[in-house]
């Protein structure tokens, strides 16, 4: 499809919103799949017209994912896919000048065909950069996903919570840096303004000149950083000022660990808690450190049926049960 669908409940990332890929290339790869679907990255390019096989565009193709339905490694294709390219367009343009092999048909096409795609991947971060960079947004997966629990044990507030926050309330937020503008004072002093996005919201930061001389060298593109400052909830829409900003400290492992007050954990806590895990079923192991009034601490490991996805939904319902400060 050239264009955003929705099939299955699934919305379909419309090709001419690749970066790179402009309706004609689109119109020219919907011509060649009316045959039927692509069955490799080869098939592909034996297909489609020439015309549109230009290198840029299929790069761009592969860092999008556009591939993934034939199960050739992203990083594998970008390896190979200029040896392909120039190898079949050779051949077709043979073909249509009427050249062929004069001792086998189909000659070149087999030593075509002996290109194999390396079966390498791109490390997550790589992966989502260049999905990022293609369609403008994360695709397949989202950075923050792997840290959630850090990244709540580490803040205050979820973003989502800002615009119901008084204004000049203190507050800690995370997130994903998106877009950045440099600007700078009448005295010439340095300022930032940086989205800071979240699974469920962002907001506009603004780091002011002490701010940019102390922290500015971690406000980067796609870097996960804790921001602690103060709500700017003045107009329609609100905004964060940045007072101090350092990078999420991620814990070796997924589990999500959870402490609380031992006495807090009366059965109606308990009975509330195993439902709320129950309804987050995913990898994740969960751990109880309970508390008593002396101080002393107990970690407690729950069954692999209360086994979690530690999204962003899960943790804050957790949070809301036990208190802000119950994920560490």
């Amino acid at each position: 499809y050239s264009d955003f669908t929705v099939h299955d409940g699934r919305i379909r990332f419309g090709l001419s919103a690749i970066r790179n890929v402009g309706e004609a290339v689109v119109e020219k790869i919907i011509e060649a799949r009316a045959d039927g679907p692509f069955e490799s990255f080869l098939d592909f390019v034996n297909r489609v017209d020439p015309v549109a096989l230009n290198k840029r565009a299929v790069e761009s193709l592969i860092k999008a994912g556009a591939f993934d339905g034939v199960n050739e490694p992203r990083k594998g294709l970008m390896l190979v896919h200029e040896q392909i390219l120039d190898a079949v367009l050779v051949r077709r343009r043979n073909e249509e000048m009427g050249q062929y092999s004069l001792f086998a048909e189909g000659g070149d096409e087999e030593a075509t065909e002996s290109f194999e795609v390396p079966d390498q991947t791109w490390s997550q971060k790589i992966r989502l950069g260049f999905e990022k960079e293609m369609l403008g947004l994360y695709v397949s997966d989202h950075p923050l996903l792997a840290v959630g629990p850090s990244l709540v044990a580490s803040t205050t507030v979820a973003l989502p919570d800002l615009p119901d926050m008084a204004d000049k309330t203190k507050a800690t937020i995370g997130g994903i840096v998106g877009g950045i503008t440099r600007r700078w004072t009448k005295n010439g002093d340095p300022m930032i303004f940086f989205q800071l996005e979240g699974l469920e919201g962002s907001v506009e930061c603004l780091a002011f000149p002490k701010t940019v001389k102390d922290h500015g060298h971690l406000i980067v593109e796609d870097a996960v950083l804790i921001v602690s400052g103060n709500v700017d909830n003045r107009g329609d829409d609100v905004k964060f000022m940045a007072r101090e900003i350092k990078e999420l400290e991620i814990r070796d492992d997924s589990s999500v660990r959870l402490r609380v007050s031992a006495v807090r954990l009366t059965p109606e806590v308990v009975s509330e808690l195993k439902s709320i895990l129950g309804n987050h079923p995913g990898p994740a192991g969960v751990y109880l450190h309970m508390t008593s009034n002396g101080g002393a601490e107990k970690v407690m490991k729950l069954s692999d049926s209360h086994k979690v996805e530690p999204r962003s939904a899960l943790l804050a319902e957790l949070k809301e049960l036990l208190g802000p400060s119950a994920i560490i």
